[in-house]
């Protein structure tokens, strides 16, 4: 027996037995010449989210952004991924969609790639996960990380302040990128980090990153690593420890300082 499709229009209802939800297609205009759409799906359950990609693809309502919030745990977080990167022509996508699950990273991309300019990850993440998946969007200019997550519970934070590691993963899939924004929580442990690491670290030149925030609190041994890997950086927002304060701000306003020497603008928040 052939099954008939729902029609679906601007707003797409989903009625069950306790509640209503609706997804809303906003048409925003820029500019009296054109017209910029934002797809927003809020507090979604699994079963809706798949609805609402088989609704995207067959009408192609959405242009250039897109944003998903998932309230329940996704099964295959990868799945959802892969779904996203095969929309055409978009350029902004911010999720939040968490899985219970240790996924293995996505397959480095080969054929396929998305027009992602801007990429806001809300979710957990790994390096690994980070580093497959930044391989579908070349074009991508502005990244914001909500959560980077370890590896394995016996891992620590060395993973993430190995520049090599960081050098690597944005001359091969970030080149165009102008704003990091970075967000991890860095415990006290951090003093039993090997320090000599960054003294072998090649001063990373190519990359055009100008614009860094960094949410979570952060100790001199994390800016330095961090004016090393981004030579380049004008403005800098971050946030740290009262203690810590004297000590970045003499060590980013140094005068002999080369890697912090095009700092046009330094904000700290607490």
């Amino acid at each position: 027996m052939e099954q008939t499709k729902r029609s679906w229009n601007n707003t797409i209802d989903n009625y069950d037995d306790n509640k209503r939800k609706k997804i809303n297609i906003t048409t925003v205009e820029t500019d009296y010449s054109t017209k910029e759409y934002f797809t927003t799906n809020e507090d979604l359950s699994n079963e809706l989210i798949y609805e609402i990609f088989e609704f995207l693809d067959d009408h192609h309502v959405f242009q250039t952004s897109f944003i998903i919030i998932s309230i329940d745990n996704i099964k295959n977080q990868n799945d959802i991924y892969y779904k996203i990167f095969r929309l055409p022509t978009l350029k902004y996508c911010q999720l939040l969609i968490e899985t219970l699950r240790y996924l293995r990273p996505l397959s480095i991309a080969k054929n396929e790639f998305s027009f992602i300019e801007h990429l806001v990850i809300n979710n957990k993440i790994s390096i690994n996960q980070l580093n497959s998946l930044l391989s579908f969007v070349p074009q991508l200019r502005r990244l914001s990380i909500g959560y980077l997550d370890g590896y394995r519970y016996n891992r620590t934070h060395k993973n993430y302040l190995n520049a090599d590691q960081w050098e690597r993963l944005i001359s091969t899939y970030m080149p165009n990128m102008r704003t990091f924004v970075f967000k991890h929580k860095f415990r006290s442990y951090y003093q039993n980090i090997d320090r000599t690491a960054y003294k072998t670290q090649i001063i990373f030149n190519t990359n055009n990153v100008k614009n860094i925030t960094i949410s979570k609190e952060l100790t001199l041994d994390i800016i330095q690593l961090f004016t090393i890997l981004f030579s380049r950086i004008q403005y800098l927002t971050i946030n740290l420890y009262e203690e810590a304060l004297e000590p970045i701000a003499r060590f980013l306003l140094s005068k002999p300082n080369d890697n912090t020497r095009h700092l046009a603008l330094l904000c700290i928040s607490k």
